[in-house]
């Protein structure tokens, strides 16, 4: 297994050629950690063959980043194919401060992050921000941020925050702007990155869900099949979860965005698809009142709006 360094109390440094000769080395964040390096790098590997190309930070904590000067929050020898993954539910806040605050000088050139290639995944959120002279973040490979990652890249002096070769950002919508505060924004432009002083990368939300099925009327054992359209189709977390509000009347059977509905037994059911989002609970609620056979089943229509997620309800049979 990979060698593992639990954070969970304020350091100086992390020298990564100290801890692991081997290809992978994972930094876990298990309480909330503070590494700041008021003359070196926060966490580093020397250039040296022996250190791990592969350092991965993670875990369900925040972890803050200082350096100052000429020295780096994180910087992995990137002319080796050294990677910075980060993942899982951590948050990291990053930033290069002058020396002397009141006289930003040529010498405050330190970078926060620098790799050769970065990827930020999972629930993580990152937080890059230069006050010295120099980039957010440099990165000569590919930089991607995927997944229900966020990161925001700030460079307060320098014209740009990021410098990469390949900038990939899948089922995410990025803001810029040419001002640190990020105020005003402007339409991203992968052409115009060098240009940008604020850039951030956040998942498109859901807005809503529409199901194929506007009213239901089953029969015992008859089944049917429901399927929920996640909108936008390019957000980032598109799933679904069904159930059933009495299984005695209807069963689900579940397969992602699509449910499979049974009839076991007479009565009223509400079969509910909720999906996440950052919006509101949006419930519609479909109502069939089911009867002997031959007679005609009366329909309903209700629907409510409330809370802070998003769901949609309403099969009942």
């Amino acid at each position: 297994t990979s060698p593992t360094v639990a954070l969970t109390t304020p350091r100086s440094y992390v020298e990564l050629a100290s801890i692991a000769t081997t290809d992978e080395l994972k930094i876990e964040v298990t309480g909330d950690s503070t590494i700041s390096s008021t003359n070196g790098n926060a966490i580093y590997g020397k250039n040296s063959t022996d250190m791990a190309k592969n350092l991965t930070i993670t875990g369900n904590a925040s972890l803050a980043l200082k350096s100052y000067g000429t020295m780096s929050a994180i910087s992995l020898d990137r002319n080796k194919l050294h990677n910075l993954a980060i993942n899982g539910n951590v948050t990291i806040n990053a930033t290069v401060e002058p020396k002397n605050p009141e006289s930003v000088t040529s010498d405050d050139n330190g970078l926060v992050f620098s790799a050769t290639n970065i990827e930020i995944d999972g629930n993580a959120t990152v937080s890059t921000i230069n006050n010295g002279k120099s980039l957010a973040i440099y990165c000569p490979g590919e930089l991607i941020v995927k997944d229900s990652a966020v990161l925001t890249a700030q460079s307060n002096i320098n014209d740009q925050a990021i410098s990469v070769k390949d900038f990939n950002y899948p089922n995410h919508s990025v803001t810029a702007s040419k001002n640190f505060s990020g105020i005003p924004t402007e339409p991203f432009e992968q052409g115009k990155l060098g240009t940008y002083m604020y850039v951030k990368a956040e998942p498109i939300q859901v807005t809503g869900v529409t199901l194929n099925e506007s009213n239901l009327h089953l029969k015992t054992n008859q089944t049917t099949t429901l399927t929920a359209t996640v909108n936008p189709s390019n957000a980032a977390v598109r799933d679904v979860t069904w159930a059933s509000s009495d299984t005695n009347v209807a069963r689900v059977n579940v397969a992602g965005a699509t449910c499979e509905v049974t009839a076991v037994g007479v009565g009223t059911a509400t079969i509910t698809c909720t999906y996440e989002s950052d919006t509101t609970f949006a419930t519609k609620t479909f109502t069939i009142n089911v009867t002997p056979k031959g007679l005609t089943a009366n329909v309903s229509h209700d629907p409510i709006i409330y809370g802070d997620a998003a769901s949609t309800t309403g099969y009942s049979v």
